[in-house]
């Protein structure tokens, strides 16, 4: 009797478990009620291939093909796409918005514009490697940890996404670490801190977009005998870049070093509604052994002031910054007329004394 007893509630279990689980070994399931979190928490839509979950794996939930896309202001949205991210849950004791995900783990992620899905090469960062968890439960609101890496990346993609008018063809890594402070996705706009670093080369760089800034100053640099020799395609070593972020991305740091180039800037900008407000500081150094721009005495190690404001959707909104550089083009000019002086004197001066 005992033994009809326990195999009756056993098999009234396993009917229990299974009408339970079921769902839950669907794809269709998983991607709504992501979703549906998702959507309440930011602005952004889960698209997902399919949805991985096992009895057997009760905590991970498997996201294939798994795309997030931004729901506001079609022209200027993002997207952030892997081939697969990994969702750590827990509050699994009813299906009820108690779940929580406590861990993501991504594979191959890349991020780009909405408007060019269908053209995955575009991608910015793809091929990133890395993982979103908690740091810390016990602190309102909660602190997040984001940890990516990439390895042997093209640098052109992530150029193009910010609007960069240089063409580049090398390959880069990148190592990053930062920490987000709320649970909503928009909180990186304000609460992110961390940094990443990007090095790479060899390679080659097509320097026209440089020229772009302000072609007339440009021109009357290189006119005037300033610039000795600024090469339009050139052959690089090396390049260093770190993207610093202190309280938000309101308030960051850049910082790129290239051959004898070097550009540190400050500011802020806007991901998602791909705004920046930044000011550059570009030096051509006197002091390395790499002189790829090669430059008169008077503008090495001078810095020219560049600003970089408005909407970076389509291009990189930078130019030089004219009440700065008419400063600095006033000291050239005062000390090319100095130099004329010093030399027409000079050698009246010396034929006098013969």
């Amino acid at each position: 009797m005992n033994k009809r007893v326990w195999l009756i509630f056993a098999i009234v279990l396993a009917c229990m478990l299974f009408v339970t689980l079921r769902p839950l070994t669907t794809p269709g399931f998983w991607i709504r009620f992501l979703n549906e979190r998702l959507e309440q928490e930011s602005r952004f839509h889960l698209n997902a291939s399919d949805a991985d979950w096992s009895i057997f794996s009760p905590f991970d939930v498997k996201l294939i093909g798994a795309e997030l896309i931004e729901q506001d202001n079609a022209q200027r949205a993002v997207y952030a796409g892997a081939s697969w991210f990994n969702l750590r849950l827990s509050g699994l004791r009813s299906l009820d918005p108690k779940i929580e995900v406590n861990e993501v783990r991504f594979h191959d992620l890349r991020v780009g514009r909405a408007s060019r899905l269908r053209a995955r090469e575009e991608a910015c960062a793809q091929g990133l490697q890395g993982e979103l968890r908690f740091n810390s439960k016990s602190l309102e609101p909660p602190v997040w940890r984001l940890d990516l890496e990439g390895r042997d990346m093209q640098a052109q993609p992530i150029l193009d996404f910010f609007g960069s008018a240089l063409q580049m063809r090398t390959r880069v890594d990148v190592l990053g670490s930062f920490t987000v402070r709320g649970s909503a996705i928009d909180s990186l706009n304000t609460t992110l801190s961390g940094e990443v670093r990007l090095s790479g080369g060899p390679g080659q760089l097509d320097a026209h977009g440089i020229d772009a800034l302000n072609r007339g100053v440009v021109r009357w640099a290189r006119d005037s005998g300033h610039f000795v020799d600024w090469p339009e395609l050139m052959d690089f070593e090396r390049l260093e870049a770190k993207f610093e972020v202190l309280d938000g991305l309101d308030d960051t740091r850049f910082s790129l070093s290239f051959e004898n180039m070097s550009l540190e800037g400050a500011g802020g900008m806007d991901i998602f509604a791909r705004q920046i407000d930044y000011q550059f500081a570009l030096r051509f150094l006197s002091n390395q052994e790499q002189s790829t721009f090669r430059t008169g005495k008077y503008v090495a190690d001078v810095p020219w002031p560049i600003r970089c404001s408005g909407s970076f959707n389509e291009r990189l909104p930078c130019r030089l910054d004219q009440q700065a550089l008419a400063e600095i083009a006033l000291q050239l000019i005062k000390q090319d007329a100095k130099d004329r002086l010093s030399r027409t004197f000079g050698e009246v001066l010396q034929e006098l004394e013969e």
